[in-house]
């Protein structure tokens, strides 16, 4: 039977958690982006329950969490000048930098490529976890392409099937999945946007951030988790738009501007702020998923640099 702990764990809580992490078995864990489905980083056996668990593709790569910057060495090969200063910007926080990987890291880890994205959550419980265990691989706690979870009362009762222990630190903060970032080369490259910037990222290392939207199928590799076309999905079918018609069609709406349409099931209002709507979201569209309708519409969203993540996950969601 899986635990369920809330949060703070106690010195025996932790270690119980240390030692469920150290015989290949999974946690779930909070993080302040979205929770994660956590297993021993250098565990083939707890990888692969990973890429089970979710129904993951083995060519989508997991991303690795440490405690802190000194703690790199022991999943990364190179530390290009542009990672320190970018892990004193952002770290901890959601931010995750794609490094070449240390030899010692399953292959399963990096979709059997050289790279590895790494990063340190913010999440007081989840990172002392880390410090008392060491890295693990967590990506996010959902089953593949699905909506990824910011509650313990989201999760998925059939991947909760497959894990030990919930530790349940509440709802998150940023609410979507960190920004990406490949510092390969000392070349920074945006794989995934997130709610750090591509802006705020050149402002620090005072470069030019290379982006390009990348959407694979599921049999191409990638350098990413998240670059699915379909992707953070929940079951009901999401159109970008706003609904005019109706009839007999059970409809949600989320809109952030829209003043409030009496013909719909359910309309959602959330913030006009990038940070708030994050925060929002994807409660939003869970909560809508429940409701057995037939589509859920979102209001199109501005097209400023600071929505640009949230438009990247709509937009893969709708698909």
């Amino acid at each position: 039977m899986t635990k369920h702990w809330p949060t703070p764990l106690g010195p025996v809580l932790l270690s119980e958690v240390s030692g469920t992490l150290s015989n290949g078995d999974l946690v779930i864990i909070p993080t302040e982006t979205v929770y994660g489905l956590a297993g021993d980083a250098f565990s083939d056996k707890a990888i692969r329950s990973i890429f089970k668990a979710k129904k993951r593709p083995a060519n989508n790569p997991v991303i690795v969490h440490i405690a802190s910057f000194s703690d790199i060495h022991r999943v990364v090969s190179e530390i290009p000048e542009i990672a320190k200063k970018l892990a004193d910007a952002f770290w901890p926080g959601p931010l995750t930098m794609v490094f070449k990987k240390h030899d010692a890291l399953p292959a399963i880890v990096c979709a059997g490529g050289d790279t590895v994205g790494v990063r340190v959550p913010r999440q007081k419980t989840t990172l002392q976890i880390i410090e008392h265990f060491g890295p693990i691989a967590a990506p996010s706690a959902n089953l593949y392409t699905q909506l990824s979870p910011t509650s313990v009362q989201q999760l998925s009762d059939e991947l909760l099937k497959s894990v030990n222990i919930v530790v349940d630190g509440g709802p998150t903060q940023v609410g979507i999945e960190s920004t990406v970032l490949s510092v390969v080369g000392n070349k920074p490259v945006l794989l995934r946007p997130g709610m750090i910037s591509r802006k705020e990222i050149s402002e620090v290392i005072d470069m030019p951030v290379e982006y390009k939207t990348i959407s694979v199928n599921d049999d191409e590799s990638r350098p990413s988790p998240g670059l699915s076309k379909k992707h953070y999905s929940p079951k009901t079918k999401v159109k970008l738009g706003t609904p005019t018609i109706v009839g007999e069609t059970k409809v949600g709406f989320i809109s952030y501007s829209s003043p409030e349409l009496e013909f719909v099931e359910k309309q959602i209002t959330l913030s006009p702020s990038p940070s708030q709507y994050a925060s929002q979201i994807y409660s939003a569209l869970h909560a809508l998923d429940a409701l057995n309708l037939d589509i859920i519409y979102v209001e199109p969203l501005p097209a400023e640099e600071s929505w640009q993540a949230l438009r990247d996950r709509l937009e893969r969601a709708s698909v």
